[in-house]
């Protein structure tokens, strides 16, 4: 027998962060060994920001990664990404 209405607030702790933050812890967790957490927070604009709070020294052209010499020598046209 029920006594009361479900509350909704009830299901939604942990998004006191926000529900992009909330929405990127969750996919950490999903996919802890999965290679998509780099990516994630790329997307979310979060990646050196992440970085910092964990005390690594980073720069902002981290987001990308370096063009391998291999590539630069075999298209002369492909310019280093910046910063490296």
């Amino acid at each position: 027998m029920l006594t009361a209405k479900a509350d909704p607030k009830d299901r939604m702790q942990g998004l006191e962060l926000g529900a992009d933050d909330h929405l990127l812890a969750e996919r950490g967790c999903e996919f802890f060994s999965e290679g998509k957490r780099r990516q994630d927070l790329i997307r979310h604009g979060k990646l050196i920001s992440s970085a910092r709070s964990r005390g690594k020294t980073v720069q902002d052209f981290q987001v990308r990664f370096p063009i391998p010499q291999q590539e630069k020598d075999a298209n002369r046209a492909i310019v280093q990404n910046q910063g490296y």
